[in-house]
């Protein structure tokens, strides 16, 4: 077994052939201090006013969350997200997806709203149908050790629109990656 000091203090450990980085070791700003990787494949059809919220699992929110080590972190979020957006009588199948943050306890506040970024128009008021891919990134500075949890919604431009998370042929997967970058 090795040991690695600085001023007598315990930087890293070596024991069986594994390194390890003391807990008090700090990393300069920006690398990557955890990350951790969603996925979601659940077909959920929605066909209703206002937001819905992505399930994982019927009744079940799809949530993805972090728990940062240091309050001066940063949260960073890559989302890719699969919607098919379905008006079989009229033009406007465009709808919106928004991203909600909440931190510990406290209630979650929308961080971003996307409008009509996904779906499709049709000028010749013949319905239209629509699968896409959303991608999109977000960071926050939560300024807390609590846990950082991101719930995604869906909306409609038109309430006879059917909205679907998740692909039709159940082989294409939403995902979300969350990772703390050090502050």
């Amino acid at each position: 077994m090795a040991t690695l000091k600085l001023n007598d203090v315990t930087a890293m450990t070596e024991s069986g052939g594994i390194n390890t980085i003391a807990d008090a070791m700090a990393f300069p700003a920006g690398h990557v201090l955890q990350c951790k990787h969603f996925v979601n494949g659940y077909n959920q059809t929605i066909s209703a006013s206002g937001y819905t919220t992505i399930q994982q699992s019927s009744g079940v929110d799809w949530t993805v969350g972090i728990i940062p080590s240091a309050t001066s972190s940063k949260i960073h979020l890559i989302s890719s997200i699969i919607i098919l957006t379905d008006y079989s009588s009229g033009p406007d199948s465009r709808a919106h997806l928004r991203i909600y943050q909440k931190i510990g306890s406290a209630a979650a506040t929308t961080v971003v709203t996307l409008e009509s970024l996904f779906g499709d128009y049709d000028r010749g008021n013949s319905g239209n149908w629509s699968q896409k891919t959303v991608t999109y990134h977000h960071q926050s500075s939560p300024d807390t050790l609590n846990e950082v949890v991101f719930t995604f919604g869906v909306g409609e431009n038109n309430v006879d629109t059917t909205t679907t998370h998740g692909a039709t042929d159940n082989a294409n997967k939403s995902t979300v990656t969350v990772m703390e970058i050090a502050g």
